[in-house]
C-alpha cells in the first residue's frame, strides 16, 4: 500500500485544519479483496497522536494482482494547534486490513399475508466452517398511519470457531409478483469467537405491492487476507 495523496487545508477561522487522504491498495494475494478495514494515526513533530480515525469499513472488488485506490477517512475538527502550528511536519500512518467475501443465497420465501401471520427461513447452514446461520422469520407489520407496511426479518448467526469474525452481513431484497425488486436493506456486524447476534432489515412500502410479493436473502462473511500499513508527510493543499 502506497499513499498517493496526503494534504490539509486550513486553518479556517475556526483555527481547525481539515485533511485529504488517497492511498493505493495492491492485492498480492489469490483471492478477490472486497473489503478493506483502516485507520489512521496523526502525527505531530514530537511523534505524538493528535487526530485520527479507526474502524472505517470500505467496500472494494480488487482482483488478485489488481491495485485500487481508497479514500481513507482521517476524522475531522483538527485544531491546527494540536500540531504546535509546524503543519509541514504532520505524519500520517495508515493499517489496512484485506478481506475476502464468502457469499451464500439462502433463498426466497413470500412475504406473510397480513400483520397475523408469518414466513420462516428453514434452511439452516454453515458458511466457512466458522458462522452457523439458524435461520430467520420474516413478519409483516400493520400499515401506519401513511399506509405503509414495515416488512421485517430477523436472521440468527452464530460463530462457532475460535477466530474473530470482522463482519458478517445479510441482504433483503423485497420483490414484487412481476420479479422486480421494491426495496432492499443489508445489516452487518462482527462476531466474536463462541458468539451469536440477530441480524435484523426491514423496509416498507405500499400494501399493494406485497401481493404476490417475495423476500430474497444472502449472507456475506468477510476473511482477512492481507494487512498492510503506509506513511506519509502532509502537504498544503
Amino acid at each position: 500500500m502506497k499513499i498517493s495523496k496526503f494534504e490539509y487545508q486550513g486553518p479556517d477561522g475556526d483555527g481547525d485544519i481539515s485533511f485529504d487522504m488517497e492511498a493505493t491498495v495492491e492485492n498480492s494475494t489469490e483471492h478477490v479483496m472486497q473489503l478493506v478495514k483502516t485507520n489512521c494515526f496523526l502525527l505531530n513533530e514530537d511523534g505524538i497522536c493528535s487526530g485520527g480515525s479507526a474502524d472505517d469499513e470500505i467496500d472494494v472488488y480488487i482482483d488478485p494482482k489488481e491495485t485500487s485506490s481508497i479514500d481513507v477517512q482521517l476524522g475531522w475538527g483538527h485544531a491546527a494547534s494540536s500540531f504546535g502550528g509546524k503543519l509541514d511536519k504532520i505524519k500520517g500512518i495508515v493499517d489496512a486490513v484485506c478481506f475476502r467475501r464468502e457469499f451464500q443465497k439462502m433463498g426466497e420465501i413470500e412475504v406473510p399475508k397480513d400483520h397475523n401471520s408469518s414466513a420462516f427461513y428453514d434452511k439452516k447452514i454453515n458458511i466457512g466452517g466458522m458462522v452457523s446461520v439458524l435461520g430467520g422469520v420474516c413478519k409483516r407489520a400493520k400499515p401506519d398511519d401513511d399506509g405503509d407496511v414495515t416488512v421485517s426479518l430477523d436472521v440468527g448467526v452464530r460463530n462457532i470457531s475460535d477466530s474473530f469474525v470482522e463482519r458478517v452481513s445479510a441482504k433483503m431484497i423485497l420483490v414484487d409478483q412481476e420479479d422486480a425488486q421494491i426495496e432492499d436493506t443489508e445489516d452487518s456486524g462482527h462476531l466474536a469467537p463462541h458468539t451469536g447476534r440477530i441480524l435484523s432489515l426491514s423496509v416498507y412500502t405500499k400494501p399493494g405491492k406485497l401481493r404476490n410479493a417475495t423476500v430474497r436473502l444472502s449472507l456475506s462473511v468477510f476473511h482477512p487476507v492481507e494487512h498492510k500499513s503506509a506513511e506519509a508527510v502532509a502537504v498544503k493543499g
